[in-house]
């Protein structure tokens, strides 16, 4: 075959098509520098975020330690109340016995004797 029948490509499109492969690359290149930044831009984002939400995390836990001293010490306060009303309640059971076995709790409350 004559060497006429195949494209042979001139100094002018051989520049042409390097120009737009070195374009080529060069938008790659940039793509390839850009994302790091967006990623590094992102990591502090994220970096950022996570140490707001550690810092709400830490006053949450020192408000939760605060009321479960509180309820601790309602608890508490609740205990000794109800020791002393068990007290209280001993103590009157003790005088409903001693009152029910009191000769003037007898008298007062003596059995009628009906008429038949």
């Amino acid at each position: 075959m004559p060497r006429d029948d195949f494209y042979t490509p001139t100094e002018i499109d051989e520049l042409r098509m390097e120009n737009e492969l070195l374009a080529f690359e060069v938008r790659f290149l940039k793509a390839q520098l850009a994302e790091p930044e967006r990623s590094a831009a992102q990591l502090k984002e994220q970096l950022t975020e996570a140490q707001q939400r550690l810092a709400a995390l830490e006053k949450s836990r020192v408000n939760l330690q605060a009321r479960a001293t509180e309820l601790q010490a309602q608890k508490a306060a609740l205990q000794a109340r109800a020791a002393d009303l068990k007290a209280q309640n001993a103590g009157l059971q003790v005088q409903l016995v001693e009152l029910r076995d009191s000769n003037l709790f007898r008298r007062l409350f003596r059995p009628i004797k009906r008429e038949q």
